[in-house]
């Protein structure tokens, strides 16, 4: 009986502590917790500048974002209908491939093994590996909201996408609330 006591009360125990931590973290966004500051943001920034003066014949310029053709009127139509719900939305599309080598440096390390072999879950904030980010395809893109990144999936600019990007041929990266491609990654 004493046994069957004891082990009751540690589940009890158990229970009590893993539903406080429930509770605890239920309301949070664990994405709008990560850290990463304006200043991290400021570094995608500058891929514009380093973009070439040419760009490949099967990307083009969508209202200030750089996107593949095929996906270009979807896009086009997407941030329209955004700014006519009242909501002005831009962003960062195409990278090239040396961008894409740039940003696994700066968030999973610099040694080859970090840069190409490395899953992107372990670099911070998550980051894919040069040759398969739809971003270098030009088949998604990074949205911001009033100038600053989509981080949290509470914000206006989230729920908006979450209840319309769809129509427009994208999906969200679950684990990325800023994060929109034509297949979800």
């Amino acid at each position: 009986m004493r046994r069957s006591l004891s082990r009751s009360f540690g589940t009890l125990a158990i229970l009590v502590i893993f539903g406080g931590l429930l509770l605890f973290t239920r309301d949070r966004d664990p994405v709008a917790d990560l850290g990463w500051d304006d200043n991290y943001w400021s570094q995608v920034d500058s891929f514009d500048d380093d973009l070439p003066a040419v760009l490949p014949d099967d990307i083009t310029t969508v209202q200030g974002i750089r996107v593949h053709i095929e996906i270009a009127d979807d896009i086009d139509h997407l941030l329209t209908a955004a700014r006519a719900d009242g909501l002005e939305l831009d962003g960062y599309g195409y990278r090239t491939n040396d961008q894409q080598i740039e940003l696994r440096k700066r968030h999973c390390g610099t040694t080859d093994f970090d840069i190409f072999e490395k899953r992107a879950s372990e670099c911070s904030p998550p980051t894919a590996r040069p040759g398969s980010s739809r971003h270098e395809r030009g088949r998604a893109i990074d949205f911001r909201y009033n100038g600053r990144t989509i981080k949290s999936r509470d914000s206006e600019a989230f729920v908006w996408l979450a209840e319309n990007a769809i129509q427009f041929g994208l999906e969200n990266l679950p684990s990325e609330p800023w994060h929109w491609s034509v297949d979800g990654r």
